[in-house]
């Protein structure tokens, strides 16, 4: 498995936080849809764990999304395919999770 691990700092409620990621997952997804597969979000408490298909490859924990108090904590569990990726994958990740949690979003 490819693995990282990204922490960003939040203004948004806890609430609002979350609606904003879940909100963004779903863009992606229709984005993506030729893709994209199977998206499964599980959410308990702080914590929103999604799983999906792509590529013909199945991602459980694909990313592990934990709304704290003052910061966002997002992992990823990544196939070993996408290896040569993860750097790119956790850049991207990062700067549009600064994007959507900014004040103003």
């Amino acid at each position: 498995m490819a693995k990282f691990n990204v922490t960003i700092s939040r203004r948004p409620t806890q609430d609002e936080t979350t609606r904003r990621i879940k909100t963004r997952l779903d863009e992606l997804k229709v984005q993506f849809a030729g893709q994209i597969r199977g998206l499964y979000e599980k959410r308990n408490n702080d914590t929103l764990r999604f799983s999906f298909s792509a590529m013909g490859h199945h991602v459980s924990d694909a990313l592990i999304v934990k709304v704290k108090s003052s910061e966002v904590k997002i992992s990823s569990n990544l196939p070993f395919t996408v290896a040569l990726f993860k750097t790119g994958i956790a850049s991207t990740i990062k700067k549009q999770a600064k994007i959507l949690l900014s004040a103003d979003t």
